[in-house]
This record gives structure tokens, sequence and C-alpha cells, in this order.
């Protein structure tokens, strides 16, 4: 089990010995159903994992959430600092992508519902 601990970590280093930095990276978290979005901003390592600090957008939701549950609490547990294993990185251009495939065959699934429903209700009902 050891050496592939040991092989997780040489992983994460680039040949040379130097480390790949995650700055810029594009990143998604789930909390509590929602989706947040936003980009690395700074890094750290700590034994032998690496955290980031992550600039997030639109994320009124979690913010007034995590107030709610400092207010009855009365004290503050998280941190600014994520595990990189407590997120995922994402390729923007194929998520939006992928997104438009999904929004494009919802609306066409909608139109056919609606059209089946306008046919299905113009018929005209078997004489009793």
């Amino acid at each position: 089990m050891e050496k592939n601990a040991n092989k997780k970590i040489k992983q994460r280093f680039l040949p040379t010995g130097e480390r790949m930095s995650l700055i810029g990276k594009s990143v998604s978290h789930v909390f509590a159903n929602t989706f947040r979005f936003g980009t690395v901003i700074e890094e750290k390592t700590d034994n032998i994992w690496k955290y980031v600090k992550i600039n997030w957008f639109d994320d009124e939701s979690y913010e007034m959430d995590k107030q709610r549950v400092i207010n009855l609490r009365g004290y503050d547990k998280y941190s600014d600092w994520y595990r990189i294993d407590k997120v995922n990185f994402i390729d923007v251009e194929k998520m939006i992508s992928t997104l438009n495939k999904l929004e494009t065959s919802t609306k066409r699934k909608k139109v056919l519902t609606q059209h089946q429903q306008r046919t299905y209700f113009s018929r005209k009902a078997p004489p009793c």
C-alpha cells in the first residue's frame, strides 16, 4: 500500500521536480444540492496534501447558509482552504457544451410532449 501512496505523491510533481501550479484552474463543488463554480487563487501543501483557496462566483446561497449555521452554532467551523480531492477541476468549455446539449434536448422533449398532448386531446372521443 505504501508503494501506491508514494506513486500518487510522485504523480503530483513534474519530471523536473517542480510542482504543477493549480492557480487559475476552474473548479466546481456541490454544497447542499447547489453547484458552486470558482477559480483557484492560492495553493499550499500540508504534509502530502495540496490545498487550494478558491474565488467562488455567484455564491450567495452558500454564503447565506454558512452565515445561518454560524449564527446557530455560535462559531465558524468553515475553512477557506479545500483539499484538492474535495473539489472537481473542470473544463469550462466542455461543460458549457454539455449543458447546451442538455438544454436543447430538454426543449425538444418539451415541444414533443406539448405536441403529443394536443394530438391526444384533439381526437374525437369514440361514440358510446
